[in-house]
């Protein structure tokens, strides 16, 4: 329902904004992911590295999503250029529900 001029800003935004996520959860949830897989059976360790990976993940994702919010609209001019500037108010909402996808 979006004309093209939409999607691409709606596109940018959005890829710009996953990737404090991107860098941070692959390397954390991979070794997570071997530790809970070697102790299966013990639930209350599981529990606690479940926690640590996710407390570990939003110190590292939380900054980054802040400051995307604080200077979406210098960001994308530096980066992207005067033409994708409108984008900026979309990399703000993005940017403001990001630490959630620490809970996927």
């Amino acid at each position: 329902t979006l004309d093209a001029h939409a999607l691409g800003l709606f596109n940018k935004s959005n890829q710009f904004s996953q990737i404090p996520h991107s860098l941070v959860t692959g390397p954390v949830y991979q070794v997570t992911f071997r530790a809970l897989a070697s102790t299966s059976d013990n639930r209350d360790l599981n529990q606690y590295l479940y926690l640590r990976s996710i407390t570990l993940v939003m110190l590292y994702a939380v900054p980054p999503f802040v400051a995307m919010i604080w200077m979406a609209e210098p960001i994308i001019r530096i980066l992207y250029g005067e033409k994708w500037a409108d984008c900026a108010p979309l990399l703000v909402y993005f940017a403001a529900f990001g630490p959630l996808l620490a809970m996927e």
